[in-house]
């Protein structure tokens, strides 16, 4: 009889020691990018759900009024990978016991540029306490490279207790839908749009915001933002224009089938001709 307990005992314990195998979770999560260099590490925190419709699962990030959805997620035992729309992204998670974790991969330069990616399930994007201070408002804003160059912008901003949404714009774009939180004089904003990360780290000031501007483990900016109303970039149509001499824009480039083509081709000759210079990291 004393055997008999014995290897009961040995069989709940053996049961008991084996771990349940994480499962896959719908819901809402926070999904963190996190990169690390000699300054310390990087955490960047946006609203991710999982969801199921019509027999396939979803993927949908938010930020602000901003919501990407991603199809086509393809389940594998204990992890899952999708692709993101557009852009040459994509992620590849296993699940955790705390929800998900793996690598968000960027395959659109020649060397792919990988950030870690930690999700937790039903946890809220930001943490705060209350906040004294409102910085809501309009700001013009410096950006300026390490090695002292720079660039204007102009920032707008809303607050509601805690919580605070908002961009930068540039003569070249913006900063697409930020959200975030502040923390007693702390401000914290990030982003996504599918391919680009975007993390705003800022103090404030009795007159001013100055702070950081992260996109990757290398990049770096720093920026100051003062409250202004009146503040303008230049002219959108002033920015490019043809140079002292030439009257027309000329160009002979290969097309997709390495085909030469040429403004003067025949086929061009007395027809307008619409020019669309844009780069392969835009969504347009």
């Amino acid at each position: 009889m004393k055997n008999l307990f014995c290897w009961l005992a040995i069989a709940l314990l053996v049961v008991g020691c084996k771990s349940k195998k994480p499962e896959l979770r719908l819901g809402n999560y926070q999904l963190n990018f996190i990169f690390n260099n000699h300054e310390g590490e990087y955490n960047l925190p946006i609203d991710f759900k999982l969801f199921t419709k019509n027999d396939q699962l979803y993927g949908e990030f938010k930020s602000s009024n901003e919501i990407i959805q991603t199809t086509n997620i393809q389940q594998n035992k204990d992890s899952i990978y999708f692709k993101m729309p557009v852009f040459q992204s994509e992620f590849k998670l296993g699940f955790t016991k705390q929800g998900l974790a793996g690598v968000f991969t960027r395959t659109d330069r020649e060397t792919s540029r990988e950030f870690k990616v930690v999700a937790f399930h039903n946890k809220p994007r930001f943490s705060s306490k209350p906040s004294t201070i409102n910085l809501s408002g309009r700001y013009k804003v410096n950006f300026k490279y390490p090695d002292g160059s720079g660039y204007p912008a102009i920032g707008e901003l809303q607050q509601v207790k805690d919580k605070i949404t908002g961009s930068f714009i540039t003569e070249t774009g913006d900063y697409r839908y930020l959200e975030g939180v502040v923390n007693g004089d702390s401000l914290k904003l990030t982003g996504f749009d599918g391919a680009h990360v975007f993390l705003f780290l800022a103090k404030a000031n009795s007159d001013s915001i100055t702070g950081l501007f992260k996109a990757s483990i290398s990049h770096k900016e720093f920026f100051t933002a003062t409250l202004n109303d009146t503040f303008q970039l230049r002219d959108g149509d002033s920015l490019t224009f043809l140079k002292p001499g030439y009257s027309s824009v000329n160009f002979k480039l290969p097309n997709i089938n390495g085909d030469t083509i040429s403004s003067e081709d025949e086929r061009y000759q007395e027809k307008p001709l619409i020019i669309q210079i844009t780069g392969s990291w835009c969504p347009n």
